[in-house]
C-alpha cells in the first residue's frame, strides 16, 4: 500500500519540477535542435501513472493556459515582469514604435534642412540685393544730381557695379551646393564698406560746399570765383543784346527785359561756346530754383520766372538740406548693416556647427 502511494506521488513531484523548469524557460533559446516543437503528452492519458507525462504544451492562448491550470502569459515566466519596457506582441528584433517615429521625424528634419541648404545661394543673393538696393539707389541718385556733378563729380555712381558681388556669390555657392562662410562675409561686408566710405565722403564734401557757397565772398575757392566770372560774361552779353534790341525795335528797356532773355540773342551761341558748362549750370539753377545772379541777387539772365535769392546761397542750402542729409542716411544704413552682419555671423556659425554635428551639413561647408 505504501509503495502504491509512493508511485502516485512520484508523477506529481515530476510535474511540479517540470513546471518550475518551464517558468525559467527563455524564449530566445531554440525549442529543439531540429527547430521542431517538442512532443507533449495529454493531460490525463495513461490512467493511474502508467501513461505519458500529463503536461500541457505552453501556449499564449488564454484557453490553453487555463486548461493547463496556469495563469495567462505563464509561458513567458517572469520576463515581462523583469523587462517592463518591452511591449508584448512586438517582435524582439524591432525597435519600439516611439523610436521608429523619432527616426522618421529626424529624417524629415534632415531632408527639410537639406532643401534649405540647396536654395540658400539664390535666397542669400536675392536678399543681399534687396538689402543694398536702397543705399545703392540713393548714391546713384545723388551722383545724377546736377549740383553734385558740377561741384563734386559723378565718381560716386561707380556703386552700380556692387550687384556683381551678389551674382558672384550666387555662382560660387550654387556650384558648391552649400553655404560658404568666406563668400558670405565678403558679399556682405565689402559692399557695405564701399557704400559707407562713399556716403561719408559725400557727406563731408557736401558740408564743405554748403559752407563755402552760402558765403557772400566770391573768392572762397577758385571754382566759385570762375562761376562768378562766367555769370558776369553772360550778364554783359545780355545787357548789350537788350540795348541793341531797344534801338532796333523802338521799345523801352523794361519791355525788352520782360520779353527777351539771353538765349534770344544772336550772340548767345558764341558766348556759350566759351562757357559751355558754366552757362548751362547757371541756366539750370535759374529754371530749377528760381534764383538769379551768382554771388549776389541780380536781374535774371536765363529764366522768365520770378527770382528770390542768389544762386550761390540756394545751392549751399541744397547741399546742406538734401545732399548731406541723404549721404548721412547712407552712412547710418550701412553701419546698421555691418552691425547686423556681425551678429548674424555669430548666430549662423552656431547654426551651421549644430547642423554639421548632427550630420546634416558637411563640416567644411562653412
Amino acid at each position: 500500500m505504501q509503495s502504491g502511494n509512493a508511485a502516485l506521488q512520484e508523477p506529481a513531484s515530476i510535474r511540479e519540477n517540470f513546471s518550475r523548469i518551464l517558468s525559467d524557460y527563455h524564449p530566445s533559446a531554440p525549442l529543439s535542435s531540429g527547430g521542431e516543437q517538442p512532443h507533449y503528452g495529454s493531460a490525463g492519458g495513461g490512467g493511474g501513472g502508467g501513461g505519458p507525462l500529463g503536461v500541457l504544451p505552453p501556449s499564449h492562448s488564454s484557453g490553453s493556459d487555463a486548461a493547463a491550470g496556469l495563469t495567462s502569459g505563464a509561458f513567458m515566466g517572469n520576463f515581462y515582469a523583469d523587462h517592463p519596457d518591452v511591449q508584448q506582441g512586438v517582435p524582439w528584433d524591432e525597435p519600439p514604435l516611439d523610436v521608429m517615429e523619432d527616426e522618421e521625424q529626424q529624417k524629415m528634419r534632415r531632408k527639410k534642412k537639406s532643401n534649405m541648404v540647396k536654395v540658400f545661394p539664390f535666397f542669400f543673393s536675392f536678399s543681399c540685393l534687396i538689402i543694398f538696393l536702397t543705399p545703392i539707389w540713393t548714391v546713384v541718385n545723388l551722383s545724377a544730381d546736377t549740383n553734385v556733378v558740377y561741384w563734386i563729380g559723378d565718381w560716386c555712381k561707380a556703386v552700380v557695379v556692387l550687384p556683381a558681388f551678389f551674382v558672384g556669390a550666387f555662382s560660387i555657392q550654387a556650384q558648391m551646393k552649400r553655404p560658404h562662410k568666406l563668400t558670405i562675409l565678403i558679399t556682405m561686408l565689402l559692399p557695405a564698406g564701399i557704400l559707407l566710405v562713399t556716403g561719408d565722403a559725400l557727406a563731408s564734401l557736401a558740408s564743405d560746399r554748403a559752407d563755402q557757397l552760402r558765403s557772400t565772398d566770391c573768392d572762397t575757392f577758385k571754382q566759385k570765383r570762375d562761376l562768378q566770372h562766367a555769370w558776369e560774361a553772360a550778364q554783359k552779353l545780355y545787357t548789350k543784346c537788350l540795348v541793341d534790341t531797344v534801338h532796333s525795335n523802338n521799345i523801352t528797356m523794361k519791355q525788352a527785359k520782360t520779353v527777351f532773355r539771353i538765349e534770344d540773342c544772336s550772340e548767345y551761341k558764341g558766348g556759350l561756346a566759351m562757357h559751355p558748362s558754366q552757362w548751362g549750370y547757371l541756366k539750370h539753377l535759374e529754371d530749377e530754383y528760381q534764383c538769379s545772379g551768382w554771388c549776389h541777387v541780380a536781374q535774371p539772365v536765363f529764366t522768365k520766372k520770378d527770382v528770390r535769392d542768389s544762386c550761390s546761397v540756394v545751392v549751399g542750402a541744397v547741399f546742406r538740406a538734401k545732399i548731406k542729409r541723404a549721404a548721412l542716411q547712407v552712412v547710418s544704413y550701412d553701419l546698421f548693416i555691418l552691425m547686423v552682419v556681425s551678429i548674424g555671423n555669430i548666430m549662423a556659425a552656431r547654426i551651421f556647427a549644430a547642423w554639421a554635428l548632427n550630420g546634416e551639413l558637411h563640416p567644411g561647408s562653412v
